[in-house]
């Protein structure tokens, strides 16, 4: 979610800039490092403060690791001083590796995260299916969670083969140990055909797009009211949208 906001970069003024257009300029400069150091502590703490305010001790944040991050000797203490720091559970975070940028560098990077999954701390594969981000990578390293790219899920609905396809890289990940997250669901159709397919949780405009911690703080909290409700009445969200995640 990280984004650059630039005081004159358009015609009014302040604009938000997406990450393809900074990152590679990031892994370049000496602030990757602290940058990634500030990242964490942010998430961390919104985790922590989210955990306590809704009385949830399973909720779970999530960022994405950059390799030149993780290649770097501070990397390990970096992160469990941010949860320290913050006073949450390793388990109540989550790194996100991406397949593409990481699968060709695997066996420099894993050492580190290895470090990290031993105290707790979940390891998650980005972009599993596609290039480097191939079942391969499943065997040669334990993750924890993997995401089912957009570009899968996107079709579901619309080809059998898509579901074909999904539904066999759900149940290898579980064969294999591995929790599930489907990212890019957009639609009540890719929803239910996930659930079908025994998808564990789902993120996706479908279920709310990038905001501000003020808004997420509102969203969660009606989330937890809903399954309160839920928990009280079981047919009360019958007719709602039940999911599996944010």
């Amino acid at each position: 979610m990280l984004r650059w906001l630039s005081p004159d970069a358009g015609p009014t003024g302040a604009e938000l800039i997406a990450p393809g257009s900074f990152l590679d300029a990031l892994r370049a400069s000496p602030i990757v490092v602290p940058l990634h150091a500030w990242i964490l502590r942010e998430c961390t703490r919104q985790v922590s403060t989210w955990s306590r305010r809704l009385a949830i001790p399973s909720l779970f944040g999530a960022t994405n690791l950059d390799p030149s991050f993780v290649r770097d000797e501070r990397f390990v203490s970096v992160v469990m001083t941010a949860i320290k720091e913050m006073n949450v559970r390793p388990t109540q975070m989550l790194l996100d590796l991406n397949g593409a940028t990481a699968g060709p560098q695997i066996s420099l990077l894993w050492p580190q995260l290895a470090k990290l999954k031993a105290e707790g701390v979940g390891i998650a594969l980005e972009d599993f299916g596609l290039g480097f981000g191939s079942p391969d990578l499943l065997r040669r390293c334990r993750f924890d969670v993997i995401r089912l790219p957009r570009v899968l899920v996107g079709g579901l609905g619309l080809a059998e083969e898509d579901r074909i396809i999904v539904q066999g890289l759900i149940r290898l990940a579980h064969d294999l140990g591995c929790y599930v997250i489907a990212e890019g669901v957009e639609t009540e159709s890719q929803a239910h055909i996930l659930r079908e397919c025994g998808c564990d949780l789902a993120q996706g405009f479908l279920f709310g797009k990038p905001a501000p911690d003020s808004e997420v703080s509102r969203d969660l909290e009606d989330y937890a009211n809903l399954a309160r409700v839920a928990v009280a009445e079981p047919t009360a969200l019958q007719s709602g949208r039940r999911i599996h995640g944010p």
